[in-house]
């Protein structure tokens, strides 16, 4: 039995955690978590929209391809295109799943 799930709808999720604070320091600071999900088909190496898109920064955003964590900037670069496009060094393989999460607050 094969059971294989895509999705395409933006999901976004506001946390408030931690004590009030600044975004980006050790005070918490809640904010918008955005969550964009793609799959792989062996060919493209970049995809887009990245949902809650603000920044080039590649450390701002995490990136797990079927549950392994992508180092920003050595396995991925950020670009502007398309309100956002996450850009791979190459093809990602045929049924991979590409979680991109950033934060905005």
């Amino acid at each position: 039995m094969s059971c294989q799930n895509t999705f395409d709808v933006p999901l976004v999720v506001t946390l408030f955690t931690g004590p009030p604070g600044r975004p980006g320091t050790d005070g918490g600071g809640g904010g918008t978590w955005y969550l964009s999900q793609f799959t792989g088909d062996g060919i493209k190496s970049s995809f887009h929209p990245i949902e809650g898109f603000s920044t080039t920064d590649a450390q701002k955003y995490e990136v797990v391809i079927d549950g392994v964590q992508q180092e920003p900037v050595y396995s991925f670069d950020i670009l502007e295109d398309n309100n956002g496009t996450i850009l791979f060094p190459e093809a990602i393989y045929n049924g991979a799943r590409i979680f991109i999460r950033t934060q905005n607050s």
